[in-house]
């Protein structure tokens, strides 16, 4: 597996992370 692939696709995973985080950010708070 190329190199450049594992890191878009890390980058994609962190960036839909930090997006649901910022969106559901109440959420998880209210879970914990």
């Amino acid at each position: 597996i190329p190199a450049d692939y594992i890191q878009k696709a890390v980058s994609s995973f962190y960036n839909r992370l930090a997006h649901c985080q910022t969106v559901d950010g109440g959420h998880f708070e209210q879970l914990l």
